[in-house]
């Protein structure tokens, strides 16, 4: 029989090896998931239903040609920066040809999406594509929030010869934001556009103009239309107070949402209507009636978010549909759903977390549109964390550094069609995500974009909103604007806080105009007063400051990320900054984090991943395994309990993982660190009696761990000797080296071998 000390060697093995395997491979990037995100778009092959193509938000174009059950997006990237990681919201199948439009403009596909080419580009929110189904350079496109700058003509705009030129046809608009533009089945020359004033026809091309065809609508915006196959006097459309439907073509309409329609002032993004069978999709949840809308059903069964986008009937068995989290297939009429997302990686990462307690790590990511998801095995497996159904994404998320239990998060949630916002604020959680509770800071609009949790005090936070810096005492319960000294601009991008002084916040801030106090804002005294800190920014241009990392060790080293302009660094708290860009090719950069264990090496991202191994000096490409990826980077962060591992929250391309072997210099030769070398985040952290400090050894051999204060002065060596390979712990109870109580406040525990060496932070708090 094995002895007792055998067993826990070959258990550590064995753990090790596993983790080793959850890691992925050395030095190159891998998509780990999470799967899911926002389906604007289905459209399928009326010849082969089979053939499905989708739009979503952040992640493109997806094909499938097994009616959904695995996804491609090859060919995307064909036209970089057009297609791969941004907003689709209309396809159209014209011929075998694909048309999809969105935030970028107008592509065509031949080939069923593999290849891509340019018919215009804009910015602008394309919403609807129409295309003459006998004359096919004869094409249509509606758009919301079109003009200004590079934008494409507002409100709608014509083509007669394949996209060459086009041309606006919005005479007898009243509004120039289109939501929905549909193609008579029954002649090509009559169109509708429904847009913030109502619903409008034409009867011959745009050329002699657009006819209210409101009739007795009340005044409401028309975001959906559906048109009747058989009969052209029928129209359904979707409204922000209800399912309407004329048989007069507009003269006469009446509200067939009924009582039992419970969500019919929630604005139906999704409406598909085939003979008398009607389905609605709104933000919460789909309805179904088998009577031309004299009654509905709630059809939400098996559905894990209610907030729909779009829809398409194949026929009465068969219905796709497109939610905040993913694709959905139902073979029974609407009965109940199956989610299909093999291959559709999670569109728009916005964030990641991490909570120590756990080792591995576990790892959150904030996705806008489909809410957060966590992971306990390195990214292996996801698993949504439930908050509440009207929730919708994350704008940032953070863990207290002294009580890893605390989570914050800047959210936005359900929209409001009488106030025409989407409800937002905070969210915090005390018990490591497993529950959630809801905070507004004081205003409806005041999104937070940034969230900063003071590191010694778990009940102090922060958020950078769009109408500047709010602060919390009482663990996110009430909030307090903190704005004075804060001149100009409002929109607070990014915050961060010394991790040895609470009293000195840094907030970075939007672009507003070239005249404006844009850059950085520092505060010593806890944000009750804030100084303009951004001398050697380059104010005379544009940028946004949107991430600060704090080095861990120097806390007057601080590195910014500014978007368009590169990285920028200061070593003096601020005063000055300089720029660091040496290596960096696109300075499209809006994260930076720094490796907890070795800080001089610091990671930046945007359109490309960097890395520097001398503190900001000079810049590698660090774009192994992503050859095909053109979408953007939102954030990268190092894994807390294991420096080896890099994560990256992307646009379109769901999370990222790189296991990074490091090196340490010794004398003038570079060494591989073995693999299972680390030193952990003390638990608990802050604590008042003793604390607990694990640590693992890869090679036998002098091991020395020692505390020490904010000056860098000696309290105690905690050890001193040779230990085994493996995984040790030991206990600190905040005795110094004669014995006695040391004050609350922030020290740093070091440990040094032969091969290895590692710092942390640990409070103690009486």
């Amino acid at each position: 029989m094995l002895n007792k000390s055998l067993k826990i060697v070959m258990i550590i093995l064995l753990i090790l090896g596993i983790k080793k395997e959850l890691c992925g491979q050395d030095n190159k990037w891998i998509n780990i998931g999470p799967e899911g995100g926002i389906v604007y778009t289905i459209d399928f092959m009326k010849t082969n239903p089979l053939t499905i193509f989708i739009g979503t938000h952040k992640g493109g174009f997806y094909n499938s040609f097994d009616g959904g059950s695995t996804w491609n997006s090859r060919g995307i990237n064909t036209i970089r920066n057009s297609v791969a990681g941004e907003i689709i919201t209309a396809i159209k199948i014209c011929d075998q040809k694909i048309y999809i439009g969105g935030t970028s403009g107008l592509f065509k596909s031949a080939d069923l999406g593999e290849n891509w080419e340019p018919i215009f580009r804009s910015s602008g929110i394309l919403t609807s594509i129409e295309v003459h189904p006998e004359q096919h350079d004869v094409m249509y496109v509606g758009y919301y929030l079109g003009g200004g700058g590079m934008a494409f003509n507002p409100g709608v705009s014509k083509t007669v010869n394949g996209g060459k030129s086009w041309i606006p046809i919005n005479k007898g608009l009243t509004s120039l934001n289109i939501y929905n533009m549909k193609m008579s089945p029954n002649n090509p020359d009559i169109l509708f556009a429904g847009c913030d004033d109502g619903i409008f026809k034409t009867i011959d091309g745009g050329l002699s103009g657009w006819d209210n065809i409101c009739g007795n609508l009340p005044d409401i915006p028309v975001t959906s239309i559906s048109l009747d196959s058989t009969r052209s006097n029928v129209i359904h459309i979707g409204t922000f107070n209800g399912i309407y439907k004329t048989i007069n073509n507009g003269i006469s309409w009446r509200n067939i949402t009924g009582t039992n329609f419970k969500n019919r002032f929630i604005a139906p993004h999704a409406l598909a209507v085939e003979d008398s069978v009607i389905f609605v999709g709104t933000q919460q949840g789909l309805y179904k009636s088998v009577n031309g809308g004299n009654s509905w059903i709630e059809k939400n069964d098996c559905l894990k978010n209610n907030d729909i986008y779009s829809l398409a009937i194949i026929n009465e068995y068969d219905i796709l549909l497109g939610t905040s989290d993913g694709f959905y297939k139902s073979n029974n009429g609407g009965n109940s759903w199956e989610k299909h997302t093999n291959g559709l990686y999670a569109f728009e990462n916005t964030c990641l977390a991490f909570n120590t307690t756990k080792i591995p790590s576990e790892i959150y990511v904030g996705i806008n549109g489909a809410g957060m998801y966590k992971s306990d095995n390195c990214g292996e497996n996801w698993f949504n964390v439930e908050i509440d159904s009207g929730f919708m994404g994350i704008y940032d998320l953070e863990v207290s550094n002294s009580n890893p239990q605390v989570f914050c998060a800047g959210y936005i949630g359900k929209f409001d069609s009488v106030s025409n916002i989407n409800e937002a604020g905070i969210i915090t959680s005390i018990d490591s995500g497993n529950s959630w509770f809801k905070t507004d800071i004081g205003k409806e609009s005041n999104f937070p974009f940034s969230v900063a949790i003071d590191p010694n005090y778990d009940n102090v936070m922060y958020t950078g909103t769009v109408d500047g810096v709010y602060k919390s005492i009482d663990g996110a319960n009430s909030w307090i604007k903190k704005n004075n000294g804060i001149t100009d601009v409002n929109l607070i991008f990014s915050i961060a806080v010394s991790p040895y002084n609470s009293d000195i916040i840094y907030a970075g801030t939007e672009f507003k105009r070239i005249d404006s106090k844009h850059g950085i804002y520092k505060s010593n005294n806890g944000g009750e007063q804030w100084e303009y800190c951004s001398t050697g920014l380059p104010l005379q241009h544009a940028f946004d400051v949107f991430d600060l990392c704090i080095n861990p060790i120097s806390s007057h080293t601080i590195f910014a990320a500014l978007r368009w302009q590169g990285i920028y660094k200061s070593v003096d708290g601020a005063k000055t900054w300089f720029e660091i860009n040496d290596g960096i090719r696109d300075r499209f950069i809006i994260s930076v984090t720094i490796d907890p264990v070795d800080t001089n090496i610091v990671y930046a991202a945007g359109n490309e991943i960097y890395i520097s191994k001398n503190g900001g000096l000079n810049w590698e490409n660090m774009m192994e395994g992503l050859s095909d990826y053109y979408g953007v980077i939102n954030e990268i962060r190092v894994d807390p309990n294991d420096h080896r591992l890099i994560y990256a929250a992307t646009d379109g391309y769901g999370v990222l993982k790189y296991f990074r072997k490091p090196t340490i210099v010794k004398g003038k030769n570079k060494t591989n660190v073995p693999d299972s070398y680390a030193l952990y985040q003390n638990y608990p952290n802050p604590f008042n009696h003793e604390t607990e400090i694990k640590y693992a050894i890869g090679k036998p051999g002098k091991v020395v761990i020692k505390i020490y204060n904010v000056k860098g002065e000696i309290i105690k060596t905690l050890i001193n000797t040779v230990e085994s390979t493996g995984q040790h712990s030991l206990r600190w109870n905040g005795l110094n080296k004669i014995g006695k109580q040391v004050a609350s406040g922030v020290y740093i525990y070091h440990l040094q071998s032969e091969n290895f060496a590692a710092s942390r932070k640990l409070v103690l708090a009486r």
